[in-house]
């Protein structure tokens, strides 16, 4: 699995957007509000506010894992260094400090003469998967005479 540019640069910032604060086990939201800008919230909104910036961080690090727990032999990352950096930590960022980097071997190559660069990969160490034991069979009840007894489906 190869991921790309993962250390891009910050997200230009939202000018506009839909809050609405809907708990999963309410049936309706407590709270819709449409946010002209973040940086202008009315305190009443705060809270809701903070929550939608740490759900969008829990989406991110989630991206990272389905990423990494994809790769069957190798994970790559690759990454420009990007001119700003934003608050949140990157996948590079996050990563870096357990990847290994590769150097392909040089081989003479026809390039332009403009041309003048060297490669350098992270690459994530080797991972196996642990072995993991198969799921115990589905257990069927069967109702005999009052009595309920179980057995393999």
């Amino acid at each position: 699995m190869v991921l790309v540019d993962t250390d891009p640069p910050p997200p230009q910032a939202e000018r506009a957007t839909l809050l609405v604060d809907w708990p999963v086990a309410d049936p309706a939201p407590r709270r819709v509000a449409f946010v002209a800008s973040p940086s202008r919230l009315p305190d009443s909104l705060i809270d809701a506010w903070v929550l939608e910036e740490q759900a969008r961080s829990r989406e991110e690090i989630n991206g990272l894992y389905v990423a990494m727990t994809r790769a069957r032999e190798w994970l790559v990352f690759s990454h420009t260094d990007p001119m700003h950096r934003g608050a949140r930590r990157s996948w590079w960022q996050r990563t870096m400090p357990v990847l290994q980097t590769w150097t392909p071997p040089a081989t003479p190559m026809p390039q332009a003469p403009w041309v003048d660069a060297t490669v350098q990969v992270a690459v994530a160490p080797r991972w196996t998967a642990p072995r993991v034991a198969p799921p115990p069979r589905m257990q069927e009840m069967c109702i005999r005479d009052s009595a309920q007894t179980w057995r393999a489906a």
